[in-house]
């Protein structure tokens, strides 16, 4: 379970026409999230194993955002007028999945793994957006707009998965398939307020239905020749979707089918030259598609002059990337590699007519990355070891769209971990990051930041009782700064929440050693469960 109150800000200073936007904005959140999870093994015999697994969450969430926006023209000094917006949001949320699990194996290398599941997001949101304009002094109200959002979510999803190894040609080959089912119920009523009362807005409300249903098989063989090792696979996707958008208005989105078919493959090889030293080079081409509320095409309002809608027409990225490895005594690894996505999914913030700004993802960009990386985890002591990480890499972002500005960035990234031994059997944890200036979403440029972290832990009671404390962010230089332009809009923003925090955690093992402890495994639906997003 979790209980807490999180706190965060975001400052936008927007170029729009003739016409400056400087936004401020701070927000609370409150959420109270339950989790369960439940799952059970029976071992028919030593071959064959069944097993069911249900987990869920429960979540009650509230966000009060205070937002104060500055409008004037560019060549002047004042404002001319400034919005107030007090937005409050409240929801709840529910995930359900279950699982039933076949898995065959025997002694010859010959195994079966077979995965029903089923699973059921549902979400109940209310919004209420209260916008008023002032004059410059803050004190006579020019006019206002007050909306309400009554916005329900209803995601179904089912799969069946199968997995088949054995032997074969001294090395060993895979083959398996998956279908998935999934039906999402968007509704989004828009509520106009007439004093206190709330009055239903037909024609701006609408709802959005949308179905997929995907299909896949795969083949995959690898073996070991000497100092030679090598795989290499193939995947077929078949994708099928269709969303279907009811409203009172005519809409050039109201329905977007789409049927298609891929191929994926992959392959790699590694050569071990010596007992210290190791090559490798691998290849993959693999898909990514969009969360489900990235296709919904609702609007949802931040404030009267700043709103995200979803995008019915996003396709999935493709990515082909290509890495060669060296590893020195299995543990100093350095590499490169290079990625090239197409129709990657940039975060755009375009214009909507004198002043409004329109947030949305969009396929307006191909994503070119070369990275040098290298790792090494060490030993400096019996009670001290440390793991580092550290990258240098080009993000360029090819123009697919006229109005796409295209972006080149060098940056450094470092990564590192320290692990100590203290006395009283206490152990302690310093790690940190930095990123130096690099881009997000493909079109915010943004400025180089990081975090330090701490934490101690020590066990009792014969180690079922485990007590850990840690700083986050102890020199809070994680929120961010950057700049983005679009078409005629440029924005300067900067961000962040109350990263830096102190958390202290209990946890007692109630499970005795010498029972057998059910397995762990991924179920059919981690790809679709990841897609849910935040809904």
């Amino acid at each position: 379970n979790r209980f807490g109150r999180n706190h965060s800000f975001i400052d936008l200073y927007r170029l729009q026409n003739d016409a400056v936007f400087d936004a401020s904005t701070k927000s609370t959140y409150e959420i109270n999230a339950n989790n369960l999870k439940l799952g059970y093994d029976y071992y028919i015999n030593s071959k064959n194993t069944v097993g069911v697994v249900v987990n869920g969450n429960f979540n009650n969430f509230y966000n009060d955002s205070h937002s104060k926006t500055g409008i004037r023209k560019q060549t002047a000094a004042v404002n001319d007028s400034i919005l107030i917006a007090n937005n409050h949001t409240k929801s709840k949320t529910y995930n359900i999945y279950s699982n039933l699990n076949y898995k065959f194996q025997d002694t010859t290398g010959v195994s079966l793994n077979v995965d029903l599941d089923l699973g059921k997001y549902k979400s109940d949101r209310d919004n209420y957006l209260p916008n008023y304009y002032y004059d410059a002094t803050q004190t006579n109200i020019l006019s206002e707009v007050i909306t309400g959002q009554k916005t329900p979510i209803e995601i179904k999803i089912a799969s069946l998965k199968s997995d088949y190894e054995r032997n074969l040609l001294k090395g060993k080959l895979g083959m398996g398939f998956k279908t998935s089912l999934v039906n999402t119920d968007n509704t989004f009523n828009l509520f106009n307020y007439e004093g206190q009362n709330p009055v239903f807005n037909e024609d701006l409300s609408n709802q959005f239905d949308y179905k997929e249903n995907i299909n896949a098989v795969y083949v995959n063989f690898n073996r070991a020749y000497k100092k030679i090792s090598f795989q290499a696979g193939l995947r077929m996707e078949n994708t099928n979707s269709d969303g279907k958008l009811f409203s009172i208005q005519q809409n050039e989105n109201e329905r977007v089918k789409r049927n298609y078919t891929d191929f994926f493959p992959s392959g790699g090889i590694t050569y071990q030259a010596n007992d210290k030293n190791a090559l490798a080079l691998i290849y993959s081409k693999r898909i990514e598609r969009p969360n489900y509320q990235s296709l919904n095409p609702f609007e949802y309002q931040l404030d009267e002059l700043s709103y995200f809608k979803g995008n019915p027409f996003l396709k999935p990225q493709y990515t082909d990337n290509i890495k060669f490895s060296h590893t020195y005594k299995y543990t100093l690894t350095t590499s490169i590699s290079y990625s090239y996505v197409t129709d990657f999914f940039a975060q755009v913030t375009e214009p909507v007519g004198d002043n409004r700004a329109l947030m949305s993802t969009r396929n307006v960009a191909d994503q070119q990355i070369i990275n040098i990386g290298v790792s090494y985890p060490f030993k400096v002591q019996n009670w001290w070891s440390v793991y580092v990480s550290a990258n240098a890499y080009q993000s360029k972002y090819i123009p697919t769209h006229p109005s796409f500005n295209g972006i080149t960035q060098e940056t450094f990234s470092l990564y590192g971990q320290n692990n100590f031994k203290l006395p009283q059997d206490i152990s302690m944890e310093v790690s940190g990051w930095y990123s130096s200036p690099s881009i997000w979403g493909g079109t915010y440029r943004t400025k180089s930041l990081g975090s330090l972290d701490l934490a101690f832990q020590k066990q009792f009671l014969n180690k079922k009782l485990t007590a850990r404390i840690a700083f986050s962010d102890i020199l809070f230089t994680s929120p961010w700064k950057g700049d983005t332009k679009y078409a005629n809009l440029v924005i300067y923003g900067n961000g962040g929440n109350d990263s830096r925090q102190v958390r202290f955690n209990l946890a007692y093992n109630f499970g005795r050693d010498e029972i057998k402890k059910a397995r762990n495994r991924n179920t059919a639906l981690e790809d679709e469960k990841n897609r849910i997003g935040n809904q």
